[in-house]
């Protein structure tokens, strides 16, 4: 093609700053999208921890106790979670057995596990610095003296990156604690 007279065209460092404007729209356009995807997927952790903390009340008013169990990897419910992939809900584990857990969901991003014994939430959440040192602090500070207790944590990886993400519910704080959420 060849210009004539006034017509002209773009140069390549033209088209070429054009191209990288448009690469830079893109790249956070991906990263919104994906930060926002991930939050979606936990909002999960919030719905299975109301679910898990209504039959834990439920045991607790049947029985006069919560149900004996720990946070011990063998015991998470599903015990595996394909990495950024949610889990088929299959099998049992104690603790769901014991508060008759029925998942309205097939498939699961988290692994969950119930405890009601403080040291071990303290020890769990402490020694494997899940939540950090301040909210062990807290943790310690608050927590109700002879008072029946539970913890419910779960364990997520939404997006394969094999950085997990940690959410701590207890009876005795009113919100969900989270450690290293990966985003």
């Amino acid at each position: 093609v060849f210009m004539r007279g006034n017509e002209r065209g773009f140069s390549l460092v033209e088209l070429m700053i054009v191209v990288v404007i448009i690469g830079l729209i893109a790249s956070v356009a991906v990263f919104m999208f994906t930060k926002q995807v991930n939050r979606s997927k936990a909002g999960e952790v919030h719905a299975v921890f109301a679910d898990i903390e209504i039959q834990l009340d439920k045991f607790f008013t049947e029985n006069g106790s919560y149900p004996i169990s720990s946070f011990l990897i063998g015991d998470m419910f599903p015990n595996f979670i394909p990495m950024g992939e949610p889990a088929v809900v299959t099998g049992n584990s104690d603790w769901t057995l014991k508060l008759r857990m029925n998942f309205d969901k097939p498939a699961l991003y988290c692994t969950y596990g119930v405890s009601q014994d403080l040291a071990h939430i303290l020890s769990f959440t402490g020694s494997a610095s899940i939540l950090g040192s301040a909210v062990e602090a807290e943790l310690t500070a608050s927590a109700p003296s002879g008072a029946p207790i539970y913890g419910i944590l779960a364990r997520c990886n939404f997006d394969g990156d094999n950085v997990w993400s940690w959410y701590l519910k207890t009876s005795w704080i009113d919100r969900t604690l989270v450690g290293n959420p990966g985003e």
